[in-house]
């Protein structure tokens, strides 16, 4: 008797993972569990369609059952499901009400409990439609990245979507009770809700736009600043390689007067020169040398022995704005604590492979034995940027440990070298 009410379903449900995969990221599970989730959530909607569950059940259960469905399947935060799940809640209603609108509007009566009868089908197959062409366009504007929305724009988000299915909840009944449906009042309602959530994906998807403007702003001052760094090595390097032959004159002229001393002096303010201009890094990856080349210079200014080694010629997908953000912190982290210390130095060491990304990070810092375990990380000094570290780490599905060994600060982070999990 239903079994175009089941097919329905699977059509609907299809929809959902279709909105699903234009906006989050798959999880590596297996097939096996994909089947069992798409077929308990098949099942799940074909019982409540069967026992006539009610319109507001019928979209707790879709909204719970989204929820489930992205938790098993698909990355994400619980704040963005809890929006997308929203929105497609209201992709479901306004599908709907759109559909019977329009069979009431062309002189058919439409009823949506369910059955397989010609108006019912036409209508189904019309609200699911509407729904596939809506999911396609808002999962359009919802899967351009945003990372960073402030408490109080992710609230007015979440609850612009539930005003506007009460809206169109209070619209329905209104329809259902009206013997003649004027179509001016039928549509500009409807497309007055239809626009104020259009115009939230549009101001969604121009704050997206505004960071990323933020972000592209802030790598180029970067890069600006590693570029000035490198002219002025390349420019230090032409300098000493000129006066080379003057240098070994003079080396060789107070070895003759057998002035061994003087020459050794001079030897030492060569190797000196040398290892500072050798502090500065070039890859073929552009945040990493800036962050590591700034770096250099903040510890030169202190007087920091600052010493790096990378190791891997691969290309980072890591985006430029999170390496930046991460080396910077934990690199002005270690310089801030190192400066404290009588005779202090910063090492980093850079391992990347085409799977992870390795960072590991030591200098010397002052341990207060009393109220710090060396098994702990070093709050006093490191405390300022370890929150954005954290949260680079975390969004590339990464682990970071830190501690503290014979006045010696040691922070090692693993990052997975592929594109974020975590994008809102």
């Amino acid at each position: 008797m239903y079994v175009f009410e089941f097919i329905i379903v699977i059509i609907e449900i299809a929809i959902l993972m279709f909105y699903c995969t234009l906006i989050f990221d798959k999880k590596t599970v297996s097939s096996s569990v994909r089947i069992i989730t798409v077929a308990a959530a098949i099942t799940l909607v074909t019982l409540s369609s069967i026992f006539r569950l009610g319109t507001a059940i019928n979209l707790i259960i879709g909204y719970l059952l989204f929820l489930a469905i992205t938790q098993v399947i698909f990355v994400s935060t619980l704040k963005k499901r809890l929006f997308i799940g929203a929105i497609f809640i209201v992709i479901i209603i306004f599908s709907d009400i759109l559909a019977a609108v329009i069979m009431t509007i062309s002189g058919i009566s439409y009823g949506m409990m369910g059955g397989d009868d010609i108006t019912y089908i036409t209508g189904a197959m019309l609200s699911c439609f509407i729904r596939l062409w809506l999911s396609a366009y808002v999962g359009k504007i919802l899967s351009k990245r945003i990372h960073d929305l402030p408490l109080l724009y992710w609230i007015f988000l979440f609850i612009c979507p539930i005003l506007s299915v009460a809206c169109m909840v209070i619209f329905d009944i209104y329809l259902m009770q009206t013997q003649q449906v004027s179509t001016i009042l039928v549509f500009i309602p409807l497309f007055c809700i239809l626009y104020m959530n259009f115009m939230l994906f549009y101001f969604f998807e121009t704050f997206s736009e505004q960071i990323r403007l933020k972000v592209i702003e802030r790598l180029a001052e970067s890069e600006a600043e590693n570029y000035k760094l490198l002219q002025e090595n390349e420019t230090e390097l032409r300098t000493l390689r000129h006066d080379i032959k003057n240098h070994i004159m003079m080396i060789n002229e107070y070895l003759q007067r057998n002035d061994t001393q003087t020459a050794l002096c001079h030897l030492s303010d060569i190797q000196h020169t040398l290892e500072e201009l050798s502090v500065l890094v070039y890859t073929n990856n552009p945040s990493i040398d800036a962050a590591v080349n700034i770096g250099a210079r903040k510890a030169q200014s202190e007087n920091i022995e600052y010493k790096v080694q990378i190791i891997g010629d691969v290309l980072v997908n890591i985006e430029a704005a999170d390496v930046c953000r991460l080396l910077s912190n934990a690199i002005d982290n270690a310089i801030e604590s190192a400066v404290k210390y009588k005779t202090g130095y910063v090492y980093i060491e850079i391992i990347i492979t085409n799977d992870i990304i390795s960072i590991h990070i030591e200098n010397s810092t002052i341990a207060s034995s009393l109220n710090l375990a060396t098994s702990k990380s070093d709050k006093k000094n490191h405390g300022l940027g370890m929150k954005n570290i954290k949260n680079v780490v975390k969004k590339y599905n990464g682990i970071m440990n830190t501690k503290i060994t014979d006045d010696v600060f040691n922070l090692d982070i693993a990052l997975q070298n592929s594109t974020p999990f975590n994008s809102i």
